[in-house]
């Protein structure tokens, strides 16, 4: 067969195989049918099939790239290492999600930085896969989100004078007020690790990452952020623990001010909900901008 001709069969063929928009291949029958269900919202054309990478790297052989491939990598002994080989066969258009067992904020970073779209942990949601597609939706308002200027911050600080004086609940309600009256991006900060009420009054499961950020500042940055914050709305972000009393939370001295830099590159506004009793935790702010001290009466 002449060159043409293998050419004009190649032709022939791609036009009798189905260009899938989405294509994805899954392990075990929760995930697929999380995937089934979520995906039918999104695009015309789904392809779900048995296996992991080695199937998803066999099928990229055989068919057109699809707009968006969903990888489950649970059985991989190299998760990266897999999505890693995928990418290489992929357009500049193509989306990659991850689906592994293995829930490591580490091995996330590394998936982003890579240019892989997301990486969920199993069991998976429809909710969390929903989310997911979405954002691949709209990719680069993402990217193109001014960033906000950390001097221009405001910084608004709440301490009581005693325990009970309800100075917690100041902290909420001015965030709230923040965040949804002004229509300013917000972050909560609940400061007291231990007996922090800011989580619980707000039925928000505590994030893990805030104690992390004062033991380790180094590793503050805007992905870091975004994975430690619980975000309540579209302009409200939490940002609080429970940690066991009997362990022993050593600070460094400059963490916080770290955070609150880091925080303020993508909010407008600060609201620090100040324990009254903080050894090692360093300054609160770079330059707070109003304080307010509650008294018991």
């Amino acid at each position: 067969m002449s060159t043409a001709e293998e050419l004009f069969a190649s032709d022939g063929a791609s036009e009798l195989t189905p260009l899938a928009e989405c294509a994805a291949f899954v392990n075990d029958g929760q995930t697929h049918d999380v995937i089934d269900a979520v995906t039918r919202q999104f695009y015309a054309e789904t392809v779900i099939r048995d296996g992991g990478s080695q199937e998803a790297m066999q099928y990229l052989t055989e068919s057109p790239v699809p707009q968006v491939m969903i990888v489950d990598i649970g059985d991989s002994p190299s998760p990266l290492t897999a999505m890693l080989s995928l990418t290489a066969a992929f357009t500049e258009d193509t989306r990659l999600i991850g689906i592994g067992s293995l829930n490591d904020i580490n091995l996330y970073r590394e998936m982003i930085g890579a240019g892989i779209s997301d990486y969920l942990v199993k069991p998976i949601t429809e909710k969390a896969l929903y989310s997911a597609l979405q954002q691949l939706e709209e990719p680069d308002e993402e990217i193109e989100a001014p960033v906000v200027d950390p001097d221009a911050t405001q910084k608004i600080v709440v301490i009581g004078s005693r325990g009970g004086c309800g100075a917690s609940t100041v902290a909420l309600n001015i965030a709230w007020s923040m965040a949804e009256e002004k229509q300013h991006k917000t972050a909560l900060v609940d400061l007291d690790l231990e007996y922090g009420t800011i989580a619980l009054a707000l039925d928000l499961e505590p994030t893990r990452g805030l104690r992390e950020a004062l033991e380790n500042p180094s590793r503050i940055d805007s992905l870091f952020i975004s994975s430690a914050t619980a975000k309540l709305t579209e302009n409200l972000s939490v940002m609080a623990t429970e940690e066991n009393v009997n362990h022993e939370i050593l600070f460094d001295p400059a963490a916080t001010g770290a955070l609150f830099d880091a925080l303020g590159r993508e909010h407008e506004c600060i609201v620090v909900d100040m324990p009254r009793a903080t050894p090692g935790y360093g300054r609160v702010c770079s330059k707070p901008r109003r304080r307010l001290w509650l008294s018991p009466s």
